[in-house]
């Protein structure tokens, strides 16, 4: 599922909203942007600490079900990183 939906979504979102840079990887996009969409559309709730993300997000597609995704994927984060500081791995197994 991602970033898009359940424990992904909510981290992602928590890490947007402390400044991250958070790269939301999957094999649907439409999913993804929905899901950035919707996070840049929430309001924390009042007396939370965090106000408003600052934070940055970038959709990589990665299809577990088509090996070949996994190298592009790759290549294209080290294009743009020099490191990765974290990683929420959440995905399900495919039956």
């Amino acid at each position: 599922m991602g970033g898009f939906s359940g424990i992904g979504y909510e981290a992602a979102k928590a890490l947007y909203y402390i400044n991250g840079c958070v790269y939301i990887i999957s094999r649907s996009e439409n999913n993804a942007r929905n899901a950035i969409s919707s996070i840049h559309a929430f309001r924390p709730l009042p007396g939370q600490k965090f106000k408003s993300g600052k934070g940055e997000f970038l959709f990589l597609l990665l299809d577990l079900a088509d090996l070949s995704t996994i190298k592009a994927a790759a290549m294209e984060f080290f294009s743009k990183e020099i490191r990765l500081d974290v990683v929420f791995h959440n995905a399900g197994a495919i039956t």
